[in-house]
Order: C-alpha cells, then structure tokens, then sequence
C-alpha cells in the first residue's frame, strides 16, 4: 500500500509544529490537519508540488511504500 508519510520530512526540516507551519504557508485549517497528521488519502499534484517546495523535499519524500501482509513478500518485487 501507498501512503503518506509526513512525519519524517517534517523530523528532518525541524518543523515541531506541522500544523502552524502549514497554516503560516496559507493552507486552510483542515488540510493542515491531515497532512500533519499523515491522513491524507489522495492529493493532486499540484499540491503535492506545493508541499514539496515548500518543505524543499521529493515526493520520494513524503510517499511510503508499506507491503500488503496478504500478499507476502516477493524477493522478485523491486520495492
């Protein structure tokens, strides 16, 4: 499963307050909350652009790859 992972560019850049930070940049009140939090479900590019400025990251970054436990793991997989 792909996912967000906020937290650890926020760890890296020394930001304690994600949310502050975020609603400083002009983000509205709600989706700081999610990207704080790392709940976000799906972000269009633009915005995901936004944040990569922003946070002067990659969406390498900000993207965590977490394998299904039901699929098992395959040697072959290139993640």
């Amino acid at each position: 499963m792909l996912t967000f992972n906020f937290a650890r560019v926020f760890k890296a850049r020394g930001i304690e307050k994600p949310f502050s930070f975020l609603v400083k940049a002009g983000y509205s009140d709600n989706f700081a909350t999610r990207v704080a939090n790392s709940r976000m479900e799906r972000m269009n590019l633009k915005d995901v652009e936004a944040l990569c400025v922003l946070l002067h990251c990659t969406p390498n970054d900000i993207l965590e790859w977490i394998p299904d436990k039901k699929d098992g793991k395959s040697e072959n997989h290139p993640l």
